[in-house]
């Protein structure tokens, strides 16, 4: 049985992941805007136009790769080891069944063998139903 802590750990984490698959995005989109308004409006081949500006700092594209491939990483891990954790819990809930069900069956053999072998009403039913079939 899965105590509630582990239960509130995985809920937890599932929107942990959740939010990092959003916020991240989201972050880089407003980057963009805030690029895009810098510029009063105008379009970009206006401002290029109308004036000139110096570089400043690299010629490269500014893109925060790192965080987003880290987060990227992290969220497929949390959903590989939710599987697994799941997985896991059926398997033993399926475990636990299959001993339920031959400490059942063990426990009908004993009884069968304790009454002797007479046959109840049920027994001569099913014989009828599987030759009129």
């Amino acid at each position: 049985m899965v105590s509630q802590d582990l239960k509130a750990r995985v809920r937890c984490l599932a929107f942990s992941a959740i939010f990092l698959c959003i916020a991240l995005p989201l972050g880089g989109l407003v980057q963009a805007q805030g690029a895009d308004s810098a510029t009063g409006g105008e379009s970009a081949a206006d401002a290029r136009a109308s004036s000139f500006r110096a570089v400043e700092g690299s010629d490269a594209e500014q893109v925060p790769g790192g965080s987003l491939l880290i987060g990227a990483y992290g969220v497929m891990w949390l959903f590989v080891f939710g599987y697994v954790w799941r997985l896991q819990k059926i398997h033993g809930q399926t475990r636990e069944d299959i001993r339920r069900l031959e400490l059942a069956l063990a426990g009908a053999e004993q009884s069968g063998k304790a009454g002797g072998d007479s046959e109840g009403p049920e027994a001569g039913t099913d014989e009828a139903d599987s030759s009129g079939a």
